[in-house]
């Protein structure tokens, strides 16, 4: 029998990185732009939460070696682009559809 390989950190990165890229290329027709915290080491914090901004919390599910839920956190604003996007919707439409 086969040893497993270990699933180490950067793996797990690599397949986020690899299922939020697949989802943006496919559902919004744009590839992301990933960003590091390096500057504080492997373990550095994101940026708070502003509480007072509205905020849109979608989830990209991934289903392959290793399985998983992305929850992304995105600005109202970047949320309308990516809606407009997906739906191929002009900002007029998307605001008279709502909410």
């Amino acid at each position: 029998m086969p040893a497993l390989a270990e699933i180490t950190e950067d793996l797990v990165r690599s397949y986020i990185n690899r299922a939020v890229g697949d989802v943006f290329k496919t559902m919004l027709g744009r590839e992301p732009a990933y960003t590091s915290h390096a500057a504080g080491g492997a373990h550095a914090t994101l940026p708070p939460i502003e509480s007072n901004r509205p905020q849109v919390v979608g989830t990209v599910g991934f289903v392959g070696d290793i399985n998983g839920l992305i929850y992304l956190h995105l600005d109202l604003a970047f949320a309308r682009i990516c809606t407009r996007h997906l739906l191929g919707m002009t900002e007029a439409e998307l605001d008279e559809a709502g909410d």
